[in-house]
């Protein structure tokens, strides 16, 4: 078949197929830019608390050292001992986690390292001062809490014979502000799990106006357990630290990424580059997502409303193919048009079903997923993927809109009545018909006025009261009741028959359903609780059912 025959034959099912890929595609673009939007806002915020975090807690590392300073200014003779009490008191490991150490250093001219050495060497028979004596003055690391194998390698270093830590020292100096390193090697390093290293110094004095330096109070930081500390809740992100402005292995101070070429990645569209100023120098953080960031839902979100669209306009498709195809086997014109209202008429009786069917289950698994126990975002997406599946819902609903305006819609004529009196009129009516049954009020009626058809109404409730009397064999009553509240009414007939199955209540309002297992020999066709619901549901309201087996049902009306 040529193409321009095929389109001309099958324009319905491609028009169709067109419509619903358009829609698809433009569900999808738009979940796939509300996804991109919303991935970079929350990438936004955790880079953003990331740089926070460290900020801050350099702050609060800040702090300590302060407080370091006021015990040397209370009293200007701090033993070994008394070190050690205040320190243990901070619990450094539990408050302050990633300080591998608090030191104090003496600020004295290197000619007298031997009179220190010696003054020292009363405490601690091992004390050495190391040092090359290249600078008139030497800061060596008098005591270091907590006192372990790693940090006893610290203990008579000088701190001022090495550049970096000299630069921080006269910064320190020349401040009296906490002043940190750039990235070094600490001395507590050894051949195992050698990490990047800084020190931040303060300096103590010698007297109360802070002129005459005495030395220094120092927390040591291993730069991992610093950083692994500080972040270890932020998994969905990669992060580099450098020391500095340059973005070079030199300076690079920490890393964390689960991508090995995590430099690549800087390339990529989520990129937070910021700095950050730290006892006076200058860091600069990178952040970048990873491979964890955001849930699995909702990346697969835009996927899967693509996947559906897709699988539902091809599923239409070839049912309007094939339904199409069916027509052209009628010979004559005449029977070739009134076959194609017909087949338009089942394709889509049949579209509906074949579609309706995926939707539910794909909005049973969304309702589900809601009741869980899950994150804020988690929530959020789901609310969005479920609002997709109402729009290709309402698709389906125009779809049947069309088979329902060819057979003509039920035409509602409102006007004001009171709705006791209708109730009346439908006991007394039914009662002439159905004399073997007694309709009972079970409450006062109130008299109330509402807006609606009433002729409509009262072909529902009779429906519903008939039902009752039909499926009551055994009893000789049916009862009514009616109540308002907080302007919704709430209309119940209630019989003691042989009631509904919890399989079959989910039916009983389909076009033609009658549980024939319970009733045998009951006439009707199946269409009196389908007429009375359509009826209800044109005015706004709805009808409900509760019933147990051999022990009655109540159906009620809301409106």
């Amino acid at each position: 078949m040529k193409f321009k025959s095929f389109i001309k034959i099958y324009y319905p099912a491609v028009l169709i197929l067109i419509a619903l890929l358009s829609f698809t595609l433009y569900a999808w673009l738009e979940a796939s830019a509300d996804y991109k939007a919303r991935t970079n806002k929350l990438f936004e915020q955790r880079a953003f608390r990331v740089g926070e975090i460290i900020g801050n807690r350099m702050v609060d590392y800040s702090q300590i050292l302060r407080g370091c300073q006021a015990l040397f200014d209370s009293s200007k003779e701090i033993s070994v001992g008394e070190w050690e009490t205040y320190v243990r008191g901070l619990k450094v490991a539990e408050n302050y986690p990633g300080i591998q150490g608090l030191a104090v250093s003496r600020y004295v001219a290197a000619s007298d390292s031997s009179k220190v050495s010696k003054e020292l060497r009363g405490l601690n028979l091992r004390y050495k001062i190391t040092s090359p004596f290249e600078y008139p003055v030497i800061v060596p690391v008098l005591y270091i809490e907590p006192f372990n194998k790693r940090n006893e390698r610290a203990i008579g270093f000088d701190l001022y014979s090495e550049a970096r830590r000299r630069d921080a020292i006269k910064r320190a100096i020349t401040t009296r502000e906490p002043s940190i390193t750039r990235k070094i090697k600490l001395r507590q390093e050894t051949h195992a799990d050698v990490q990047p290293g800084f020190l931040m110094f303060l300096p103590i004095f010698s007297d109360t106006s802070h002129t005459r330096v005495a030395g220094f109070v120092a927390n040591v930081f291993r730069t991992h357990d610093l950083m692994g500390a500080l972040l270890n809740r932020y998994s969905e992100v990669d992060l580099q630290l450098y020391d500095g402005t340059t973005l070079s292995e030199k300076h690079l101070i920490y890393e964390k990424t689960i991508n090995s070429s995590s430099y690549n990645r800087l390339k990529g569209p989520l990129v937070f580059d910021t700095t950050l100023v730290v006892a006076g120098l200058p860091w600069r953080l990178i952040v970048s997502p990873n491979e964890n960031f955001g849930s699995t839902i909702e990346r697969q979100q835009p996927f899967l409303i693509l996947a559906v669209g897709v699988i539902l306009s091809v599923l239409l498709f070839v049912v309007s193919y094939n339904n199409i195809r069916r027509k052209g086997r009628i010979g004559v014109e005449l029977q070739k048009t009134l076959a194609l209202e017909k087949k338009k008429d089942e394709f889509i009786s049949i579209a509906s079903h074949e579609l309706k069917t995926p939707l539910t289950s794909i909005k049973a698994s969304i309702q589900l997923l809601e009741r869980a126990d899950l994150k804020e975002r988690d929530k959020f997406m789901l609310a969005k993927a479920g609002n997709n599946v109402d729009k290709l819902q309402a698709l389906i609903g125009d779809l049947l809109d069309i088979s329902k305006i060819q057979a003509g819609q039920l035409q509602l004529n409102k006007e004001d009545f009171k709705l006791s009196a209708l109730i009346r009129d439908c006991i007394e009516s039914v009662g002439h018909i159905y004399s073997s049954h007694k309709i009972e009020i079970l409450n006062i009626i109130p008299d109330l006025i509402y807006h609606g058809d009433k002729f409509r109404l009262e072909q529902a409730l009779n429906n519903l009261f008939i039902n009752a009397i039909k499926y009551s064999p055994g009893s000789e009553k049916v009862f009514v009741d009616m109540g308002l509240s907080q302007g919704i009414i709430k209309i119940k007939i209630i019989d003691e028959g042989i009631g509904i199955s919890e399989q079959n209540i989910k039916k009983i309002f389909d076009r033609f359903f009658r549980a024939e297992e319970l009733s045998p020999v009951i006439s009707g066709l199946g269409i009196g609780l389908h007429i009375s619901n359509e009826i209800i549901k044109r005015h706004g309201g709805s009808i409900t059912v509760t019933s147990e087996l051999n022990q009655g049902s109540i159906f009620t009306i809301i409106l």
